[in-house]
């Protein structure tokens, strides 16, 4: 998937956050796309759960060893055995 990335920004200081949602087993980074994936799968036949994930880190003036960092945490907690094809930050506007 690809991650929806935000930068929060305070006098001194700047996060990094990368986030996602997941409904069953899809992912997106779309809290329109997960509403309607929670809908269809209510119609569908049953619950159908959903969440959100999300990392942060400080950027400390480098924003790569930042998202480095957060690439490496998902490693690290086996965020990829789950979600493999986490690519990095999300280009579009509104995400996927």
């Amino acid at each position: 998937i690809t991650v929806r990335e935000e930068h929060l920004k305070k006098p001194g200081e700047q996060i990094l956050v990368w986030s996602w949602y997941r409904s069953g087993e899809q992912r997106t980074t779309s809290s329109l796309k997960v509403k309607f994936l929670r809908i269809r799968g209510l119609l569908l036949g049953g619950y159908q759960g959903a969440a959100v994930k999300a990392l942060a880190t400080e950027v400390g003036g480098d924003l790569e060893s930042a998202r480095s960092r957060l690439s490496q945490a998902i490693i690290a907690s086996q965020f990829d055995q789950y979600w493999p094809e986490i690519t990095g930050p999300d280009e579009q506007k509104g995400g996927q």
